[in-house]
Parts: C-alpha cells; sequence; structure tokens
C-alpha cells in the first residue's frame, strides 16, 4: 500500500508540474491579494476548530472532556498524517486523548473510525448542493458517479458497525475463539480490546445529538469548501462558490486514495485535474493555486500540532507513538 502511495504521488506530481513555469509558478504565488488568502485561512482554522467540536460531541459515552485537549489531540493527529502513510496519524491522536482521559486507546480508536463515517456521509450532501446549483452540469456529472460511490461505501460501513453493536456478544465470543486458536495467552487481552473498540462505536445518544453532528459535518465541508473558494480571489481566479466547492469535493475525494505522507503528489495532481475541470487551463496558474492551498495547510496543521504536543506536557506524551499496557492498541 505504502508503495502504491509513492507511485500515485509521483504520477501527480508529474501531471501537476506538466507545462509548469517555475520562474511564473513564484511570480503567481507572490502576487497574491492579501485580505482573501487570509480569509481562507480562517475558514481552514475554523474547519479545524469544528472538528473538534464534532468530535467532543462525539466523545460524550467514553469521557468529557474540555475543548481545549480535544482540539490538541485532533491537530496532533492531523500532523501525524503529514509524516505517516495510511492516516495512521489517527493513532497517535487516540492514544494522546486516552492517555489524557485515562481511558482504552482501543475505544477512542474506535469513536475515530465512526467519526469518519459520519464525516464522509455528508459528502453526498455537499456533492448533490454542487450537482444542483452548479453552473456546468457536465462538471457536476462528474461528482454525481463518485457520489454515488461514496454513499454505498456509507451505508455498507454503517450497516457492518450496526451488525457489530447489535451482535456485541457473539463478536466477542468469535474473536475469543479466533484468537485463542492463534494463542491462548492473548485471549483475554484481545477480548478486551474488541469489547473497547465496540464501546467506542456506540456515538450517538438520540435525535438531538445525531442531527447536531450532521450539522457540524456539513459545517466542516462548507468552511473547507470556503477555504478554497477565498484562495480562488486572492489568486483572481474567477471562480464560483459552487466551483470551487467542486474543486475542493475532487479534491476530498482524491486524497482517499493511497498516498505519499502528507498526500504530496496526490493532491496536487487532483487539485489541477479539478481546475482545469472549472475553467482553469493555464497550468502554471492551477499548480500555483495547488501549491499555496496545500502549502499553507501543511504549515498550518503542522503549527497546531507541535503546539499541542508540546501544551499537552510529559505525562501525556509518554507512550504517544509506542504501545502502552493496559492502554496500547
Amino acid at each position: 500500500m505504502a508503495i502504491l502511495g509513492i507511485v500515485l504521488g509521483a504520477v501527480g506530481l508529474t501531471y501537476s508540474f506538466k507545462g509548469v513555469a517555475l520562474v511564473d509558478l513564484i511570480s503567481r504565488i507572490s502576487g497574491l491579494r492579501t485580505w482573501p488568502f487570509w480569509l481562507s485561512q480562517f475558514f481552514f482554522l475554523g474547519s479545524v476548530l469544528l472538528r473538534a467540536v464534532r468530535w467532543q460531541l462525539l466523545l460524550v459515552d467514553l469521557t468529557r472532556q474540555p475543548l481545549g485537549p480535544v482540539f490538541g489531540a485532533t491537530a496532533v493527529g492531523m500532523m501525524a498524517n503529514n509524516f505517516l502513510p495510511a492516516r495512521m496519524g489517527e493513532v497517535p491522536r487516540a492514544t494522546l486523548l486516552a492517555n489524557r482521559a485515562g481511558i482504552s486507546s482501543s475505544a477512542v480508536l474506535a469513536n475515530i473510525v465512526a467519526e469518519r463515517i459520519v464525516d464522509v456521509a455528508s459528502l453526498p450532501l455537499l456533492a448533490s448542493c454542487v450537482w444542483i446549483f452548479g453552473t456546468n452540469r457536465e462538471r457536476s456529472a462528474v461528482v454525481s458517479p463518485a457520489g454515488w460511490f461514496v454513499l454505498v461505501a456509507i451505508l455498507g460501513s454503517v450497516g457492518g458497525l450496526a451488525i457489530l453493536r447489535r451482535f456485541e456478544m457473539q463478536t466477542v465470543r468469535l474473536s475469543q475463539t479466533f484468537i485463542s486458536k492463534l494463542s491462548a495467552k492473548w485471549t483475554d487481552r484481545a477480548t478486551t480490546i474488541v469489547k473497547e473498540f465496540l464501546r467506542g462505536l456506540n456515538v450517538f445518544h438520540g435525535w438531538v445529538q445525531c442531527t447536531t453532528v450532521m450539522a457540524l459535518s456539513i459545517l466542516i465541508w462548507l468552511f473547507g469548501a470556503a477555504s478554497f473558494f477565498y484562495l480562488a480571489l486572492s489568486f483572481s481566479l474567477q471562480l464560483g462558490f459552487a466551483d470551487a466547492t467542486l474543486v475542493f469535493l475532487i479534491v476530498i475525494l482524491g486524497i482517499t486514495l493511497p498516498s505519499t505522507p502528507g498526500f504530496v503528489g496526490t493532491f496536487h495532481g487532483f487539485c489541477v485535474a479539478a481546475l482545469a475541470l472549472v475553467g482553469v487551463k493555464n497550468p502554471t496558474t492551477a499548480m500555483a493555486y495547488a501549491t499555496v492551498v496545500h502549502g499553507t495547510g501543511w504549515l498550518t496543521v503542522n503549527t497546531l500540532g507541535l503546539i499541542a504536543l508540546f501544551a499537552a506536557g510529559r505525562e501525556n506524551r509518554t507512550g504517544l507513538f509506542q504501545s502502552r499496557r493496559g492502554q496500547s492498541l
């Protein structure tokens, strides 16, 4: 999988740099309009904060934590994704919060799995808005099949998790049987991990919480789309909000593929291709936009993650990237 990610990243970089003049690229980046650029950064930071707020709400069955530590763990996880393959940043994110709250990191990781499903579940809604309000039906048609694919994947994942929750005891017994055949000495430990994981899947407590979480998910995506839109304004690109949302959506779907750490190459390739779809044909301008939107996000997330990691304190950082007895994954 890691090799495939490197290959796709290399292909993305090769495609995105095709026809790009480096001198003009630097010139386009240095000529950004200031106020829309900072407005785009405001919406990006807002999306990160909203992710923390939503996660705090999803964690109520496991632990009640102030927003600060939840935001810090979110930032650390996003930072780790910039350096670890296959979105493995979720592991230190779960471990950091589990260490602070004194709970099982297996349960927190399961909670993150449920959060990711909620996260992706709102994408078809965003795709539908682009399809309905988009300025070009041909462009929107690109999103429609992807939206249906994501929707089917979501329904399958939700169904699978619902089955796990419904047949919890059977799942535990099945895991005990399987693990005991491999190593009897690990049976109790594996059973504990499975139970904690199933506990972490239980994230919803009524329609009010469910509706609030879904509303926050949609708002997170809209903030991300707004960040793309105002960055386009900083480049003086004539893109409507629907077009910017389409670019954002294609990039989000694109980086779900195997990629290099930080989505280098994959992000750029899909961003340049999406910009061409909405009428930005100049490869230098498209690559300048992709470089800035990726680079600023990378720097911002890493800065927040380092600050959060320092603020967490040595005790909570202990065992962050390694297993810890009683809380290991």
